[in-house]
């Protein structure tokens, strides 16, 4: 009678891909297919070179930071293989497009301590030495990252996040919800030695959004019209 399933890897391909950034008032498109570290980054429809992007570069060095997956190119299979987290993986294929090199980015700017992704924090938290002050990367939930912010990030200084603006972020993270998208919020702490004490964030710069999709495996549609054909009803687990 009832067909329960897994939606990750089940119903989808478990392949996370970053299709929008929200940064700096402004949306961009993101191109691409999978964990393949190509694609084209778009602005109001038209093609954008991230390097005349102050805001995109950031947010390429905040997701190549906070990214401990790794993509390698399986020459047998002829196919992007992941090692690690899938939406980690995301964010480090999308610093890979801007054309960031995490091995570089960390030789010139050492971490000095990071702390995973926490379930119950929800942000994964990298401490880097960028030679003249530390700076704390965070990538994590929208909820848990705004809650710690005290500025944004705005044509390269940080403004005040008063309840207006704060309240605006909130309407894009409802916003790109609704496009099915996932949304990782990205921040930063400049001049700190150390990661936060009891996990607890202050004084935060929000910096934008990554609006992640997983795509459905092409079978999904039509196994589910034939169960439902069949009087079964699917229910999805997640």
């Amino acid at each position: 009678d009832i067909l329960a399933v897994d939606k990750t890897g089940t119903l989808t391909k478990n392949e996370m891909v970053v299709q929008k950034i929200y940064a700096d008032g402004k949306f961009f498109r993101v191109n691409g297919i999978g964990y393949e570290p190509y694609g084209d980054i778009l602005l109001n429809g038209g093609e954008v070179e991230p390097a005349n992007h102050p805001e995109l570069l950031l947010i390429g060095k905040i997701s190549s930071y906070c990214a401990n997956a790794r993509v390698l190119w399986n020459e047998e299979s002829k196919q992007w293989n992941l090692s690690g987290d899938p939406t980690e993986a995301a964010m480090l294929v999308l610093s890979q497009k801007f054309g960031f090199h995490k091995d570089i980015l960390e030789n010139e700017s050492p971490v000095l301590a990071e702390m995973p992704f926490d379930y119950n924090l929800k942000y994964h938290a990298v401490l880097n030495n960028t030679g003249s002050t530390n700076i704390l990367f965070l990538a994590g939930a929208p909820e848990a990252i705004l809650d710690s912010c005290s500025t944004i990030w705005r044509k390269g200084i940080n403004a005040p996040l008063d309840a207006e603006t704060r309240q605006e972020m909130e309407a894009v993270v409802v916003a790109m919800s609704k496009e099915g998208l996932r949304v990782i919020a990205l921040a930063t702490i400049s001049g700190v030695n150390e990661l936060p004490s009891g996990g607890t964030l202050h004084n935060a710069t929000f910096v934008g959004f990554l609006g992640m999709h997983d795509a459905l495996r092409t079978e999904v549609a039509s196994t589910i019209l034939r169960a439902k054909g069949a009087g079964v009803r699917t229910i999805m687990i997640t």
